[in-house]
């Protein structure tokens, strides 16, 4: 008598590639950094640091305003159950 044995074989699953890596962009490291950007930068903290109190007080109110027109613009307004229905009639 003879005994055979079923030895099932070893299949690997594919990977199909369906999945979707998103990478984050990545921040420029400063020796990465153009001369022109790092410039731009100091420019920037330069002109904020040398603003008078009459023109950050000029900048906040244009900014209220703004945030005042944008919230008119999106006032809610309520449902008042104007849609129109139709009877369907089965066929």
């Amino acid at each position: 008598e003879e005994s055979t044995a079923i030895i099932p074989a070893d299949t690997k699953s594919k990977d199909k590639g369906k999945g979707i890596m998103i990478e984050e962009p990545k921040l420029m490291k400063k020796k990465q950094q153009s001369k022109e950007q790092i410039e731009e930068e100091e420019n920037r903290a330069i002109q904020s640091i040398n603003e008078t109190p009459a023109q950050k007080a000029a900048k906040r109110r244009k900014l209220n305003e703004e945030v005042e027109d944008l919230k008119h613009h999106l006032e809610i307004v309520p449902d008042e159950d104007d849609d129109v229905y139709t009877e369907a009639t089965p066929l």
